[in-house]
């Protein structure tokens, strides 16, 4: 359901109206000005791959794991004791959080889902089991695909699945509440839905969007919408679609490079690898793009770690969220109008208030800090609806076997290739020690033998907490700054309407032309502003 265009006839909006009311719109019909929902907005793509970053590194098996079933034991037992222990062992007061508002743990996930979907369940389907085995450099460089376009185009948004009316896309109704809805929110705050269906739970109310996973938990689903309605906000400003949909891809980008990294990468880092025209280490040829696993399926997983248990003050007809809740409110993976609710849509009393997630200079919920440890609801994760492989429950052992089962070099073997001094065993053991007082992790790593030989994904985690022990700062080590600067860099490089392409210079960049907070700034927070959601 599109919003109305300012100036529209008063005929065509009681039309409109009318047919919203009876959920026709918001169903999958014909909407009053004859366009359908079946049409979609797609944005298609050559398929392209994933690959190592170093090739020659991980074909020395020394490098890697040792390839054995003790290992897969081993990797489980290291993954069941990354649980945050909700307090530390000298003072007994809860972790500190980081300076980073939560809705960046989420807008990180947002970009995760817009350029990376391994589509290989079927090579995955035995990671659940025991006896799980590295699958062959061949098979993972020739039948792993990434189905997304690996670019910062928001096909998430306009692509496949997406929905629109001429110009506009269209946006979802919430349902009524006997709690009342949040002040100041109207009735657009949803993603765009089909219909109930009994016969067919995974088209029962899912979501009309380009990648599915933006609404596998509230917050995600919620900023989707956000960029649903920032895209309507200039169609009613008269734009086109063609001009409304680069403004917002490149503000986007904008975002990404300068609100995103410049919070998770290491300063001097991120620097270093802007100024340079072209990146050190990831080299890809034009014919033959991938996205790095090194990537993929260890640094950028760092957000796992900021995820929080618990939201405070998500708005003010509900003051805590639980995760587990915010995952059961999507048709994705639990029940759409929250337990023991049967909601065509989301329930108005769950739209959500993003004064609380970003700073705007209220008290927002901050997200977790980086270390080796994640909270307890990513221990028991449900499998999507309608999923028959078997599944692992446990995010931390399912990363860990993930890195395995792709061969993954360890992150000592990946700094010493980049020429990084690698973390000393001592100080992994201290990283361990001061996550987990009970001691539990830190013996599961030594007695694995992973304190000289680490799992990268660990490792990424490890390096990111040393640092905030040595400058209590919030971002990525060395090795993981590197790798998501580059590869973020690399992508943003060869994007459509790249705001870093050859249109823009050092001298005559490109700079943000909707308004902001700040004069020639765009960030997260003026994005849902523009949106009219915050």
């Amino acid at each position: 359901m599109r919003q109305i265009r300012h100036g529209e006839s008063i005929e065509l909006q009681q039309i409109t109206a009318e047919l919203a009311e009876t959920g026709k719109l918001n169903a999958g019909s014909a909407s009053a000005n004859g366009f359908a929902s079946s049409d979609v907005v797609a944005s298609p793509s050559a398929l392209t791959h994933f690959d190592h970053l170093f090739r020659d590194l991980v074909e020395d098996s020394n490098n890697l794991l040792e390839e054995s079933p003790k290992t897969v034991l081993k990797l489980r037992s290291l993954g069941e004791t990354m649980r945050d222990p909700g307090f530390l062992e000298d003072s007994g007061e809860g972790i500190p959080d980081s300076g980073v508002p939560s809705a960046y743990t989420y807008f990180g996930q947002f970009v995760t889902h817009e350029i990376i979907f391994e589509d290989a369940s079927s090579i995955f389907a035995d990671i659940a089991k025991p006896d799980v085995e590295p699958i062959s450099l061949g098979l993972i460089r020739e039948k792993i695909v990434n189905s997304r376009s690996p670019y910062l185009d928001l096909d998430s948004v306009y692509g496949k699945g997406s929905v629109r009316d001429h110009d506009w896309m269209r946006v979802g109704r919430v349902s009524y509440s006997l709690n009342g809805r949040p002040a100041g929110k109207d009735d657009f705050n949803d993603l765009p839905r089909l219909e109930r269906s009994a016969k067919n739970e995974r088209r029962d109310r899912v979501a009309q969007i380009g990648d599915k996973r933006n609404d596998e938990n509230l917050i995600i689903s919620q900023m989707h919408v956000a960029f649903l309605r920032a895209h309507n906000r200039l169609i009613n400003e008269n734009h086109k679609f063609d001009g409304a949909s680069k403004l917002i891809r490149q503000h986007y980008q904008h975002i990404v490079l300068k609100d995103l990294l410049e919070r998770i990468i290491d300063p001097n880092i991120l620097e270093s690898c802007r100024n340079r025209q072209k990146n050190e280490f990831f080299k890809p040829v034009d014919d033959r793009f991938f996205i790095p696993l090194e990537f993929s399926a260890a640094a950028f997983r760092f957000g796992h770690s900021m995820v929080r248990a618990a939201y405070n003050k998500f708005n003010e007809r509900n003051s805590t969220a639980g995760l587990d809740m915010l995952f059961d409110f999507t048709r994705f993976s639990g029940q759409l109008g929250g337990r023991g609710n049967d909601s065509p849509t989301l329930t108005e009393d769950w739209i959500i208030r993003w004064e609380h997630f970003v700073d705007t200079g209220q008290v927002f919920n901050r997200a977790r800090r980086i270390d080796t440890t994640l909270v307890e609801p990513l221990f028991s994760l449900k499998p999507e609806i309608g999923a028959r492989l078997p599944f692992e429950p446990s995010l931390a052992v399912r990363n860990l076997l993930r890195g395995y089962v792709l061969r993954l070099p360890t992150g000592q073997a990946l700094a010493r290739k980049m020429g990084i001094t690698p973390l000393a065993d001592n100080q992994l053991e201290d990283v361990a020690r001061k996550v987990d007082p009970t001691r539990a992790q830190f013996n599961a790593l030594t007695e694995a033998g992973f304190i000289s030989h680490t799992p990268l994904w660990y490792y990424i985690l490890a390096e990111a907490a040393h640092a905030r022990a040595q400058d209590g700062t919030d971002h990525l080590g060395p090795v993981g700054s590197t790798i998501v600067a580059e590869v973020i860099l690399e992508i943003l490089r060869r994007s459509d309407d790249s705001i870093l392409g050859p249109s823009f210079t050092p001298d005559k960049p490109w700079v943000p032309t909707l308004p902001g907070s700040k004069q020639g700034e765009f960030d997260l927070s003026d994005l849902l502003r523009f949106a009219g959601v915050l």
